[in-house]
């Protein structure tokens, strides 16, 4: 004789468990997502014809992003961090620099890379820079 007891039981019991497994798993990949992104702070600028480079840095790396050559760039900027070996650091070499007003934007050139840095229109561009 088969009893009806034992069956609810086990069927709540494994649902129960199943629940608990998603929820976990669900818990996970939303802080494992939440980890993986930042806030990257504005570095730069430099304009191509009709595009505008922004440049950022978060966490001792650098993203950029582009927009329209009249657009303003973003203060900030959501990225995506990204887990590389760190290259060994290189010396940028002067390439120009341009005066915006009260900011001076100087440009570096190293291993095929260019680097900007911005600096009070007051300051001398230095000859090389430090990269990673």
């Amino acid at each position: 004789m088969v009893t009806t007891d034992s069956a609810p039981y086990w069927i709540m019991h494994r649902t129960g468990r199943v629940i608990v497994l998603c929820f976990m798993f669900l818990l996970g990949t939303a802080s494992g997502v939440a980890a993986q992104t930042t806030t990257a702070f504005q570095t730069g600028e430099r304009i191509r014809g009709q595009v505008k480079d922004c440049f950022y840095e978060a966490l001792g790396q650098e993203y950029s992003l582009s927009v329209g050559a009249y657009e303003l760039c973003p203060l900030t900027a959501r990225v995506r961090l990204s887990y590389q070996v760190p290259a060994p650091a290189a010396t940028a070499f002067k390439t120009g620099e341009r005066r915006r007003g009260s900011v001076k934007d100087c440009y570096y050139r190293a291993l095929g890379h260019d680097y900007v840095s911005t600096i009070s229109a007051f300051e001398l561009c230095p000859l090389s820079v430090e990269v990673p």
